[in-house]
């Protein structure tokens, strides 16, 4: 039936079914397998622009390395292993205290400040003297020491005022990193 109706049609109408016919079929092969296989190649692109991505960060964190490994170094010296947060707080407290005698600063209030994360090779011990008195040149004296201590110390806030004789008051906060003893496993 289709193939008699298909011999009663002029030639050019022929040839116009055989390529509209050609045609359908081009769109439907680009529709169901070309669109398919394109969009499996655009996922496959823009999964390497990422990767390419995350290598060239990788890559800049290996090249950081040496130079990071140069700064652990140059303060391994100077980070104080301890056995454990207590002593180092207790090591801390000391020091500070001999320091303060040393510069005539008269430290009324201390107590310990815990910001330590387990997580890392290092812990951070810290004092909050909550309350002091000295005069300005000993308590420039005492900051002196504190900075020129041989391990990694640091005033991390100071609090001053003035007071009615001449000299100050005032509260700080006094940090040391020390390096955690590393445990056999």
């Amino acid at each position: 039936m289709i193939g008699e109706k298909f011999d009663q049609l002029k030639k050019r109408e022929k040839i116009g079914l055989i390529v509209s016919l050609l045609v359908v079929a081009l769109v439907l092969v680009d529709r169901f397998a070309v669109q398919l296989v394109v969009r499996q190649i655009e996922q496959l692109e823009e999964e390497i622009r990422a990767e390419n991505l995350q290598l060239k960060y990788n890559l800049a964190e290996i090249a950081q390395e040496p130079k990071v490994n140069a700064r652990y170094e140059f303060f391994q010296p100077l980070l104080q292993a301890t056995p454990t947060e207590a002593v180092a707080l207790d090591q801390l407290k000391a020091r500070i205290d001999e320091l303060a005698r040393r510069h005539d600063l008269q430290i009324l209030a201390m107590r310990d400040r815990a910001d330590s994360d387990e997580e890392q090779p290092w812990m951070r011990v810290a004092v909050e003297i909550s309350s002091f008195e000295a005069d300005i040149d000993a308590l420039i004296q005492f900051l002196f020491a504190i900075r020129r201590e041989p391990h990694v110390w640091r005033v991390d806030r100071i609090n001053l005022s003035p007071e009615p004789g001449g000299g100050l008051s005032g509260a700080m906060i006094i940090a040391q990193i020390t390096e955690r003893p590393r445990t056999e496993d």
